[in-house]
């Protein structure tokens, strides 16, 4: 009896635990950004001309270490827009792997991106997006606006100067910026450039 018990107890402490897979910590602080490339919210009533700063919500891509997600069996926990997922099954569909089905039947679903990552893919191949904190940013003198037409085949609105007119200008429905299609870069602690990109 001793014998059996000793047995079941190292076949229990050799047994692997479950592993939890979260998106990688995020690379930057938003209370302190010097130097990135960073998806953002914000609205056109975020400036704050008078003292040349934007107010923003900082985000970070939801990227997975590849090692960890080629780990993952069933049973293991996956972190996946902000939804925690107990995995049955796994399937690989070319570069994704689809966690219970995928998307559809309440699963998940991650794509190879390069440099030892998956991201997370949400419909319409975007990301999926974690807020990292709130900031508030000067505008270099010289910040560049780039900003996509209402449609697909419009071209670029690019401005070097003019930019609070053609802000307070948007119509209602093209004043929110958001970070599945828009991006901030910062330079030294200031906002050189925003871009929005047409997306579906």
């Amino acid at each position: 009896m001793v014998l059996l018990a000793a047995a079941a107890f190292v076949g229990c402490a050799q047994r692997p635990a479950s592993r939890f897979v979260r998106p990688l910590s995020p690379a930057v602080d938003a209370g302190h950004i010097e130097n990135a490339t960073l998806p953002a919210s914000f609205t056109a009533d975020d400036f704050n001309w008078r003292d040349g700063r934007l107010s923003l919500t900082v985000f970070q891509e939801d990227l997975y270490d590849a090692v960890e997600v080629n780990a993952l069996a069933a049973g293991d926990t996956l972190l996946w827009n902000q939804d925690t997922i107990i995995i049955r099954e796994i399937e690989q569909d070319g570069e994704v792997k689809v966690f219970n089905k995928g998307m559809e039947e309440g699963g998940a679903e991650l794509t190879a991106n390069g440099g030892g990552t998956y991201r997370a893919l949400l419909w319409d191949d975007h990301s999926a997006y974690t807020a990292i904190g709130q900031a508030a940013l000067p505008l270099a003198d010289d910040f560049l606006l780039i900003d996509c037409g209402e449609e697909p085949a419009d071209p670029n609105d690019t401005l070097r100067t003019g930019q609070q007119a053609y802000l307070e200008a948007l119509k209602d429905s093209r004043r929110q910026f958001n970070c599945l299609n828009t991006t901030v870069v910062v330079e030294k602690g200031r906002i050189a450039s925003i871009t929005r990109r047409w997306i579906p």
